[in-house]
């Protein structure tokens, strides 16, 4: 049986039964998550919403949502990327999915791409309290990177994530086509609206030189709607 996470404010965000809690719910989706990744998650979360007291990280901020919302949603479509190599991911926010995706991953290279102030600080102030190798806080907009990268300043990533940002074609042509290594993947949290994503931005993706490798479906336990990633692959 589940263990419950009781609804209610931060304060009750108890680190045995919130771990719990996560371990159950990873094990139903047959995700082996350990222990101790499951004490480092909820030092972000812990951390997350004592920061949310004074700036805005986030709405949802009940355990057992922000566990569904936020957690599994970000780590479940882990099991669709690469384990090791330089992923970047985009508009880190409040470290959804990056710093999970690095916790479950550990041989991941993870950079943090983040361009609002405040929540560099408390990125940067996570980073420390977890203490996690090949992790790093970029506090740029990916557009200044891409000129990084065109001036050969900076490597291409094996791997792009982004979630809670609108799709864009420029994300396509631009954004993946430009900073990704060839054979690369960009992945995108496209939520419940995956297949009219996909389709909606079918051309602008070929005319960048990204494949789809698929509309990949997944359920997050206590959430009726199917979700999906978009997962494109970077042509060489």
């Amino acid at each position: 049986m589940t263990p419950r996470v009781n609804r209610g404010s931060q304060a009750e965000l108890d680190k045995g039964t919130f771990s719990r809690m996560l371990l159950s719910m990873t094990g139903e989706v047959g995700l082996d998550l350990s222990s101790r990744q499951a004490e480092l998650i909820h030092v972000h979360i812990a951390l997350m919403l004592e920061w949310n007291r004074t700036i805005n990280l986030t709405r949802i901020t009940d355990p057992a949502d922000i566990l569904a919302r936020h957690v599994l949603d970000s780590l479940i479509p882990g099991r669709w990327l690469p384990g090791k190599g330089r992923v970047l991911d985009v508009g880190s926010g409040a470290g959804f999915p990056g710093v999970v995706l690095k916790i479950l991953a550990p041989e991941v290279h993870m950079t943090l791409v983040e361009s609002h102030r405040k929540k560099i600080s408390f990125l940067r102030v996570l980073l420390s309290r977890l203490n996690l190798q090949d992790m790093e806080v970029m506090p740029s907009r990916w557009e200044e990177i891409s000129l990084d990268v065109s001036r050969g300043l900076t490597p291409r990533w094996d791997a792009i994530t982004m979630r809670a940002v609108r799709l864009e074609a420029q994300h396509l042509e631009h954004l993946a086509a430009r900073l990704l290594k060839p054979g690369g993947s960009f992945a995108f949290w496209a939520g419940v609206q995956g297949r009219s994503i996909a389709e909606q931005f079918d051309g602008d993706a070929q005319k960048a030189g990204l494949a789809l490798q698929g509309c990949l479906p997944y359920q997050v336990p206590s959430l009726e709607k199917v979700r999906y990633l978009l997962l494109w692959k970077r042509e060489a």
